[in-house]
């Protein structure tokens, strides 16, 4: 017989969900607030690909402190409501890719398309170091 989580439960999930969104958009809005404060980001550097493997390398690792955050914060099987982050994420980097594939000058468009695709995993990874770390 399966059993129905409580309300309490669902509520707790539901807020790890959006805990994992708020600091994965938290830490990526502040890094590209810095690095525009600091003048190390302009529109020059859209095409560089030293630059973009940073960014790329960096939203990665947000997405996996959302999954992990999400997983340390949810009540009962944390993986899927890392996964629900990491899905979040990974539509939003497609409607990215979308507007850069029909936008002139925005950047590369593997950038978004390669954070889309990172997504998931990132934060598969987040959820499994979350339970991980609860267990031992």
């Amino acid at each position: 017989m399966k059993t129905t989580p409580s309300f309490r439960a669902l509520l707790r999930n539901a807020a790890a969900v959006f805990l994992g969104l708020v600091a994965i958009v938290v830490l990526s809005i502040g890094t590209h607030d810095a690095l525009h404060r600091l003048r190390l980001l302009s529109f020059l550097v859209l095409y560089d690909t030293r630059w973009n493997l940073l960014i790329l390398s960096l939203e990665c690792a947000y997405v996996l402190i959302g999954g992990y955050v999400t997983g340390k914060v949810a009540s009962t099987n944390a993986l899927p409501f890392s996964l629900a982050v990491g899905g979040f994420r990974a539509v939003w980097f497609g409607s990215v890719a979308i507007f850069r594939f029909n936008t002139y000058d925005t950047g590369p468009v593997w950038l978004p398309v390669a954070l889309m695709l990172a997504a998931l995993p990132c934060a598969w990874l987040g959820a499994c170091l979350a339970s991980r770390k609860a267990a031992g």
